[in-house]
């Protein structure tokens, strides 16, 4: 009887480790993120709404993104994993500096293998001392600037390709300032630091500190 329970539960516990053919719940907070972030472009621009509203609203909705970019770098976004690249670069190619999200994905998971460990933890220095606050919006460009110093490190991220993203980024960015400063500050830069920092202290900071 107990043989019969225990290879029951481990019928259960291997079905509930296969990730579905696609996981919409996860696939809907990405598209409705996304829908948020273009109705304040819109609405802003058109004068409909004060600027600080679509600021919060893009600050809200970088944070929810990072669920699903999250997901799909353990792939358990879709089953396929070319699926979950797609879902995790539509995810993150906004979040300067990410692009496709590649490097995010190999970062994120030296964290998991080296948890807390000082030395190759990627996220150790957020949680381990207050005093890296002001710092916390800006975790992706750290990771950038630890992969740049040490690109050996991650053979599987071409330094090409990063270049690559951050040149498009910046001619984005760019284009945006010159066609409008003072919203693209507003609805693009303030919220991508806000909704970083969400994401810092939620997911890389409260569960290792102390």
């Amino acid at each position: 009887m107990t043989t019969t329970t225990e290879a029951e539960e481990l019928k259960t516990l291997a079905k509930l480790k296969v990730s579905p053919r696609f996981a919409w719940p996860t696939i809907a907070l990405m598209v409705l993120s996304h829908a948020a972030n273009i109705s304040s472009w819109i609405m802003v621009i058109g004068g409909y709404w004060p600027a600080w509203v679509g600021l919060v609203i893009n600050s809200i909705a970088g944070y929810v993104m990072f669920t699903p970019a999250h997901e799909s770098i353990h792939r358990a976004a879709a089953q396929k994993s070319e699926h979950n690249d797609l879902i995790l670069s539509i995810a993150t190619f906004v979040a300067v500096p990410f692009g496709k999200g590649k490097l995010f994905r190999i970062m994120h998971m030296h964290h998991h293998r080296f948890a807390n460990d000082p030395e190759k933890d990627p996220d150790h220095w957020m949680a381990s001392s207050l005093w890296t606050m002001p710092l916390w919006g800006f975790w992706p460009f750290i990771y950038l600037i630890n992969f740049m110093r040490n690109p050996e490190k991650l053979p599987n991220v071409a330094m090409s390709e990063i270049r690559r993203e951050l040149i498009v980024a910046g001619i984005a960015l760019t284009a945006l300032f010159i066609w409008q400063p003072y919203v693209t500050l507003m609805l693009w830069l303030i919220p991508s630091y806000f909704s970083f920092f969400l994401m810092c202290l939620v997911f890389m900071v409260l569960p290792h500190y102390p």
